[in-house]
């Protein structure tokens, strides 16, 4: 039985990759006007891909359910850091005012609505990463550990 790996590092690897990526888009985004409207993004993908490749090649084996699991929520709370952190900088950078979508509403009603505005962002970003997540961290891991076996097997068959 093999023990547990600590995925910090696989998790700073993906937030590093996440982080890079969707920065990267912004930049498309924003400044060629290109808009994508994708339920969840190419950056967790990316980020997931390249985390659970070393994971692989450190390891020489794919996560076990434990980690898996661990990969997969800690990956979902990085992605919702993230995102809220790059979303309070744009609000910042491009002076975004909030105040007219809540002219109309007593404080109560406002924090209500601010309140479901959160918990249905946090739905669209978490549920569609979670299954991206989830897939790419068990069929795409067990398919990229076929690939890197096959290639050490030949380096070391070359030898």
């Amino acid at each position: 039985m093999e023990e547990n790996v600590n995925v910090k590092k696989y998790i700073l690897i993906f937030g590093l990759i996440y982080f890079i990526a969707s920065l990267i888009f912004i930049y498309i985004e924003t400044y060629f006007k290109f808009n994508r409207h994708w339920f969840f993004s190419i950056e967790t993908i990316l980020g997931a891909m390249i985390a659970v490749s070393f994971f692989i090649l450190d390891n020489h084996r794919i996560p076990n359910k434990f980690e898996k699991s661990k990969l997969i929520w800690q990956s979902i709370v990085v992605v919702i850091f993230i995102d809220m952190l790059i979303g309070i900088v744009q609000v910042f950078y491009f002076n975004i005012s909030f105040a007219p979508a809540f002219k109309n509403l007593s404080t109560a009603s406002t924090a209500l609505a601010s309140f479901i505005i959160i918990i249905v962002a946090l739905l669209v970003i978490g549920i569609p990463a979670y299954i991206a997540l989830f897939l790419i961290y068990g069929y795409y891991a067990k398919s990229q550990h076929k690939n890197i076996e096959k290639i050490l097997n030949k380096t070391k068959t070359k030898k």
